[in-house]
């Protein structure tokens, strides 16, 4: 089984996708396989949407929707499509948004939360030097990732609805 979720057909054309499955939680890259897997069948996917289901955000259930390919180069960085070099293009990003957020951290009237200080720490730290590595901690605190590739455990992930959790969130669009 590669997915579960919903998927949606209008006049025989795949229209829509995502992984939103109540037990089985499928992550984005089963997505990305499914969505591969099915052009790899002859779908035709130039018009698909693909969603991602989003379990740990309590009022946002899905991210943003994106066209299929969208959705395929964004995963390119997570080494499950051809030419795997998005992560340092996304790895940039997060660097711009955490610079961002510190300098507006600092302001009298901002209120960080304990963990999202940490968190700010933690990824400017020498350890996240390593562009894969810095994606793919920031998915697992943003809780789409059940794995850090530091094998950290799940209770320094952030607020989802929190500042530092919306500007990490727009580094994978």
């Amino acid at each position: 089984m590669l997915c579960t979720g919903c998927i949606t057909v209008v006049q025989g054309r795949l229209t829509y996708i995502n992984n939103a499955s109540g037990h089985y939680r499928p992550n984005e890259q089963q997505l990305a396989l499914a969505v591969q897997a099915l052009r790899s069948q002859g779908v035709d996917i130039s018009g698909l949407t693909v969603q991602r289901f989003n379990p740990a955000d309590q009022r946002n259930f899905f991210w943003p929707a994106q066209s299929a390919n969208d959705f395929l180069k964004s995963q390119q960085g997570a080494g499950f499509t051809k030419g795997a070099t998005n992560a340092d293009t996304i790895a940039e990003k997060i660097r711009a948004a955490l610079v961002a957020y510190e300098t507006r951290a600092g302001k009298w009237w901002s209120r960080q939360s304990e963990k999202s200080q940490d968190a700010l720490r933690s990824l400017k730290s020498e350890a996240y030097r390593d562009n894969q590595k810095l994606v793919d901690q920031v998915k697992f605190l943003l809780g789409d990732s059940d794995r850090s590739p530091y094998n950290s455990n799940t209770n320094i992930r952030i607020k989802a609805d929190g500042e530092l959790a919306k500007q990490l969130r727009k580094c994978f669009f």
